[in-house]
């Protein structure tokens, strides 16, 4: 997985998404006090997942809704709208549990490579990550 530092205060596509806890999270392990319960729960989710996958990508991904592609083993894109959780299974092995892009949402024209989306209208899946290689954005803002 891509584990680079980024840029974690781009524009959202929805201004009412969390941009104070997506800020707030970059440099602190700690909940911030004064924060909503959905926001606080969110904090945690997200201080979870950090735990297990270090990376930019937690962070942009499981407090925004945007387009984007994991990159598999395979050489094949799944494309994400976000990360909602990120666990560890009995096994050891990591999964997340993400909402897949549906035939609405990507525009198609833009991307070179096949973008493997939801063939129906339920998007939640989980992903081993043994199995993503990289994590990145599909569209700009």
């Amino acid at each position: 997985m891509d584990t680079n530092q980024g840029n974690t205060n781009q524009e959202s596509s929805n201004p009412e998404n969390s941009k104070g806890v997506e800020a707030s999270l970059v440099d602190q392990d700690l909940a911030v006090p004064g924060l909503e319960p959905e926001e606080q729960e969110l904090f945690a989710r997200i201080e979870a997942a950090r735990r297990l996958l270090p990376g930019w990508f937690i962070v942009r991904m499981m407090s925004d809704s945007w387009y984007f592609g994991l990159l598999t083993t395979n050489n094949k894109i799944l494309g994400i709208q976000c990360i909602d959780e990120v666990y560890q299974a009995a096994d050891g092995s990591i999964w997340m549990d993400v909402t897949l892009l549906d035939t609405n949402l990507l525009r198609r024209d833009t991307i070179l490579q096949e973008v493997i989306i939801a063939p129906t209208s339920r998007t939640r899946a989980s992903i081993n990550v043994n199995h993503i290689i990289a994590a990145f954005e599909l569209e700009d803002t």
